[in-house]
């Protein structure tokens, strides 16, 4: 069974750590808090569609990435 919500945590994760940023850094570049970021990364909360919004403008990526099983940290998949 696919974990959506492992899937969304660890491709969140993975945008910010391939951009060398911090969760401090990345939290105001997404207008949210360092905490509620915290949550999202370890999967103790869920997205609204606007906060999904908001990290794609600030990581300049597609929804579809968060949820992509593959993808890793070059940016390429395994399915591709």
């Amino acid at each position: 069974m696919i974990q959506s919500k492992a899937i969304f945590s660890k491709n969140l994760t993975l945008f910010r750590i391939e951009r060398g940023l911090d969760r401090t850094t990345a939290a105001k570049g997404i207008g949210i808090t360092y905490q509620y970021l915290r949550y999202l990364e370890q999967g103790e909360k869920n997205p609204s569609f606007e906060i999904i919004d908001k990290i794609c403008q600030f990581y300049q990526i597609e929804p579809y990435l968060l949820f992509w099983l593959d993808y890793d940290i070059s940016g390429s998949s395994k399915d591709l």
